[in-house]
């Protein structure tokens, strides 16, 4: 057994543990340590990216206002580059693979052990490099983002406890929250978003 795997499944038992006996909101953190997607340390002017996204919605930003679609964002969706990488943000297990027909992408569901009750899920990801049942670790490639017209892609990252919808930075560790505030700021500063934060709500009933 080599060590990635070792350290994946020791991270597992030990959330399998303390799930066993609650796994509420307020019980788990630390879950997401890093970011789906490659976010850079600055804004490229000439690009128009900061690693490789170009343009993010935040958890509760309302989408498409004045518009028969208009909603409230359930979760992180990311624009980027086209064919950007997507990478898993947490220790998990694959539980399913939803093939999406009118985007002709997939959507990934992980949970973090067979008691958790917390669902990880990546939206609009194609080119799998994973399949179900697989354990998954952070930093392992998922496959690439989906298309957004095209000249850019999108991915999204989405976290549910039961019928709620949780903001991603909750359970997330310093880096994942760090290079989320990073990424607002960027964008804030090069006029891209006027997001206040990642995140514009706790949590989000369906």
């Amino acid at each position: 057994m080599n060590i990635n795997k070792l350290i994946c499944l020791l991270f597992l038992f030990s959330i399998t543990t303390n799930c066993k006996e609650d796994d509420n909101i307020n019980e788990v953190s630390n879950v997401l340590l890093i970011s789906p997607v490659n976010i850079g340390e600055t804004y490229n002017v000439d690009t128009n990216l900061i690693g490789n996204v170009n343009m993010f919605i935040g958890f509760g930003q309302t989408i498409d206002i004045g518009l028969p679609t208009e909603h409230i964002s359930p979760a992180f969706e990311y624009i980027t580059e086209i064919n950007a990488k997507v990478y898993s943000a947490s220790y998990g297990i694959i539980s399913s693979i939803n093939f999406q027909e009118e985007s002709q992408d997939y959507e990934l569901h992980v949970v973090l052990n067979e008691y958790s009750t917390h669902l990880i899920i990546y939206d609009h990801v194609k080119n799998l490099e994973v399949g179900h049942g697989d354990t998954v670790s952070p930093g392992d490639l998922l496959g690439t983002v989906g298309d957004w017209g095209e000249t850019l892609g999108r991915t999204e990252l989405q976290v549910n406890v039961g019928n709620l919808h949780i903001c991603p930075t909750k359970l997330g560790n310093n880096i994942f929250n760090n290079d989320h505030s990073r990424l607002v700021n960027s964008l804030n500063i090069n006029s891209l978003t006027t997001l206040t934060s990642a995140c514009l709500a706790d949590e989000l009933n369906e």
